[in-house]
């Protein structure tokens, strides 16, 4: 997950404006808000990296009872992608832009990353909370 989001960050930071749109008012239109490529990654860098970090701790501390594991791997998962998608889908759409003002929210990013978010967060909390000696459906 934190390939995925920092990899295209990466590759292409220096292809970046100076200031990267960082806040839409709604689903589409101009942004309204911009950070520094720095204050961006660390914002979503830290959303990513906070992420890993509760389903890691969810996964290896084992006094948590099930369900607060469960339910700490499905935030910590969603958060952690949120902030990897973030990341990416922020470096692959604005690269080559000379102003922050001219970033366009494509229509199918918000629900790419929100459902994309889900996903990855329902399965990493399925797999790593599941009770010992219990299988998967898939297993």
């Amino acid at each position: 997950m934190l390939a995925a989001g920092f990899g295209p960050w990466l590759a292409y930071r220096s292809e970046l404006p100076d200031q990267v749109a960082s806040h839409w008012s709604g689903f589409s239109g101009p942004p309204d808000g911009s950070m520094t490529p720095r204050q961006f990654l660390v914002v979503a860098g830290i959303m990513a990296v906070v992420g890993v970090a509760l389903c890691v701790g969810a996964a290896f501390y084992r006094k948590l009872p099930h369900k607060a594991a469960m339910v700490l791997s499905l935030f910590g998962g969603f958060v952690g992608a949120l902030g990897a998608v973030i990341l990416a889908t922020t470096a692959v759409t604005q690269r080559g832009l000379e102003r922050w003002q001219d970033a366009v929210l494509e229509g199918w990013e918000t629900p790419v990353m929100s459902i994309g978010s889900l996903a990855v967060a329902r399965s990493d909390a399925e797999r790593r909370n599941r009770p010992p000696g219990l299988k998967s459906v898939r297993e």
